[in-house]
């Protein structure tokens, strides 16, 4: 995401913030904001897939689509593709205008509409391997809170606001290095940190702040028998886990070596962290995938299938659940003398 990007989400965070303080705490409007901010991610990916599938038809764009069989044809490549499905009219775009719009010649009451579509993304997946995963997705997402305002007039024109606000951010969602979800939820703890980021009594540790505490803990105070580190500067985002690339160890195609060179450095810089850091108790590793099924790289693709043919020892892309699961372990107990380490799954690509 770029500086002008990220300036005009966190200006657009801010106004809904706004919006939102004095009805409820610090702690539940942020779950709003992320809550219709995931709303509005799922409907660009859903708006981005479909047009890619209207590419060789005469109707182009998704919202304008209203054949009833090209429509069915989209929902059953989006399930299969995304996990859920979101029907033109379901899209954030469209609530958002409908929400705003003039009521002098259309009714501008989403409420009704809203709830029915974070209920059918739910039930969109029902008997699909994606089910588990949209369980009770928005469940904190209450519409009908009094917070939000005492009538349902009241609560319809707060939620408008906050649609009409989102709206005005583009996501980004084809450029690989943006993240709007994490910026929007680094920006909101940082901001609004009454009670952020607390989880059974931890806190939220930003990255930089852990390798400066990493730093400090490891040169400055080596000499010490014993220190203390204020507990907001040891949270629950202090973890020390760093994704790297399976290309740090192999590059096997053209005008990849400055990728590679750094994706090698970070392997170098855990290796040395580990060694600072383990008198003290604390563990740095680095995973690195290899081919992952994403936007960016998709398994279904001439480059995948070349890569499957003749590189993956096990013939197929992972998926992000598996680097997850990766991620997840050396974030438990379980991993607690695994340090230093720059953990492959690559299924097979650098053997």
């Amino acid at each position: 995401m770029s500086e002008e990007q990220k300036k005009l989400l966190e200006t657009q965070l801010w106004n809904i913030a706004n919006e939102l303080r004095g009805k409820m705490d610090a702690d539940e409007f942020r779950d709003y904001i992320l809550g219709f901010i995931f709303y509005k991610y799922l409907s660009e990916k859903q708006f981005l897939y479909a047009n890619k599938l209207l590419e060789t038809e005469t109707v182009k764009d998704y919202l304008k689509v209203t054949n009833a069989d090209d429509l069915e044809a989209i929902r059953e490549e989006s399930l299969l593709k995304l996990g859920y499905y979101l029907k033109p009219d379901e899209l954030f775009s469209s609530i958002a205008k409908k929400g705003n719009a003039n009521t002098e010649n259309e009714s501008n009451f989403i409420l009704a509409d809203l709830d029915a579509i974070l209920n059918g993304i739910e039930q969109s997946t029902m008997g699909t391997e994606s089910e588990d995963d949209f369980n009770k997705l928005f469940e904190d997402l209450d519409l009908n809170s009094t917070k939000l305002g005492r009538s349902t007039e009241a609560r319809n024109s707060l939620i408008s606001k906050v649609l009409f606000h989102l709206d005005k951010i583009d996501f980004a969602l084809e450029d690989a290095e943006a993240d709007v979800l994490g910026d929007a939820y680094e920006y909101l703890i940082g901001q609004f940190a009454a009670g952020g980021g607390k989880k059974a009594g931890e806190f939220y540790t930003p990255h930089e702040v852990s390798l400066l505490m990493s730093e400090i803990v490891a040169h400055h105070l080596k000499d010490k028998k014993e220190i203390q580190i204020y507990d907001p500067t040891s949270g629950s985002g202090s973890l020390l886990i760093n994704i790297g690339s399976c290309n740090a160890e192999r590059m096997p195609f053209q005008r990849g070596s400055i990728y590679a060179m750094s994706k090698s450095a970070l392997q170098g810089l855990v290796q040395g962290l580990a060694r600072d850091l383990g008198p003290r108790g604390i563990t740095i590793n680095n995973v690195q995938p290899g081919p992952i099924d994403t936007d960016m790289n998709p398994d279904k693709s001439e480059f995948a299938d070349m890569l499957k043919q003749q590189f993956i020892a096990m013939p197929r892309y992972g998926t992000v659940d598996e680097v997850a699961a990766m991620v997840a372990y050396l974030a438990g107990p379980e991993a607690s003398y695994v340090t230093g380490a720059s953990l492959t799954i690559d299924g097979g690509f650098n053997a």
